[in-house]
């Protein structure tokens, strides 16, 4: 292979791992979201 052709398909590779990482990122963040509004609603029902 050339070193030009190397060169692109590492630059694919770390743009896909990029990607995935945003991605991981993204649904961790939606998790949290829920969580913390049920936590939210819980302590609303608690204080009254």
């Amino acid at each position: 292979m050339e070193a030009l052709t190397v060169v692109v398909l590492a630059n694919a590779i770390a743009w896909l791992g990029i990607g995935g990482y945003l991605a991981f990122i993204t649904l961790s963040q939606r998790r949290l979201a829920q969580r913390l509004a049920l936590l939210e609603s819980a302590a609303r029902r608690i204080d009254g």
